[in-house]
């Protein structure tokens, strides 16, 4: 009968060989599993830019706001997500933010209402969103 391969090695061998497997796991597991993995913001500042500076009023079932925060993990900028479908109170300050503007995503720099995803988009194209940015 013939035996596996391994069972032949030297005892040095295949403890090098668990070694190296775990330090592979474990650095698969550590860089895996953080925030960007899941595609959540990240809550340290990117490019110079405050969390807060950016901000998306958004609802789990739309699929324009994740459009709108792809493009900004995709140029590396953090946003701050107010989900209005969790939050009430918040949808009244998205209207009066936005002049009465129902749909979601809408979306702020500082101060300055930019529309919804389709603004978002049009202003990236043009290479205005950087200046608003700056």
């Amino acid at each position: 009968m013939l035996k596996p391969a391994f069972l032949h090695w030297p005892q040095k061998k295949i403890r090098i060989l668990i070694l190296f497997s775990a330090i592979a796991i474990g650095f698969l597991f550590s860089h895996c599993f953080t925030e960007r993995f899941f595609d959540r913001p990240l809550l340290t500042t990117t490019k110079g830019f405050p969390m807060s500076h950016v901000t998306i009023y958004s609802k789990s079932v739309c699929p324009y706001c994740v459009r709108a925060k792809a493009l900004f993990d995709k140029i590396g900028i953090a946003y701050n997500e107010v989900r209005i479908d969790l939050h009430e109170e918040k949808r009244d300050e998205m209207l009066q933010k936005s002049n009465g503007s129902t749909t979601v995503p809408q979306i702020f720099i500082g101060d300055k209402h930019i529309g919804g995803c389709d603004e978002l988009y049009a202003l990236h194209a043009n290479g205005r969103l950087m200046k608003l940015l700056a």
